[in-house]
């Protein structure tokens, strides 16, 4: 299990929500977050298809959560996603439930996943069209590595987007951090 072994390396105050996709059929979810700094005030995981009720009808999957910055004291919406690698037809139908997913909610969202599709195609239009989300690579203020491409074409399939409500200031690829 990949996340277990990325929580295991991290500080003891980085927590993950607990659920395994693959239990249901699907792709395995987490949000791993500071317990110093956010608060998870309720969550739930889902399949993103029209047979929710059936195990393993879909790898497109959901976590999402109400979390709580402790410091501010302001809620928002965290969203991590995983679009069937396999159906181009359910990509697009997928983004739109996530897009509704944060249209419906008053709160702010971050939402991050992998995607499977380049940014150039319907599904991250879905996302990202009409200014409802940002794509973080292209706004952040600061990167410290180039894109990093995870598909065969070289584009990137993991997005990282947020309602325009935040910002990025910094961000990489591949978890490298500028050296201190």
């Amino acid at each position: 299990m990949e996340i277990a072994s990325v929580v295991a390396l991290t500080v003891p105050s980085e927590h993950w929500l607990p659920y395994d996709g693959h239990r249901m059929g699907c792709e395995e979810c987490a949000i791993l977050y500071d317990t110093r700094r956010l608060g998870v005030l309720e969550w739930q995981q889902t399949a993103l298809c029209d047979t929710l009720d059936v195990l393993g009808s879909s790898w497109d999957t959901v976590v999402i959560d109400t979390m709580l910055d402790i410091a501010t004291g302001i809620q928002f919406q965290a969203v991590n996603t995983h679009l069937d690698h396999r159906s181009r037809k359910s990509r697009p139908r997928s983004a739109d439930a996530l897009r509704e997913t944060v249209q419906s909610s008053p709160l702010s969202t971050i939402m991050a996943g992998d995607v499977n599709t380049d940014a150039d195609t319907d599904p991250y239009d879905h996302l990202t069209g009409h200014g409802l989300l940002l794509d973080s690579w292209d706004t952040t203020e600061q990167r410290f590595t180039g894109a990093w491409g995870t598909l065969p074409s070289g584009h990137r399939s993991a997005v990282a987007t947020a309602s325009t409500e935040f910002s990025s200031h910094q961000g990489s690829a591949c978890g490298k951090r500028p050296s201190t």
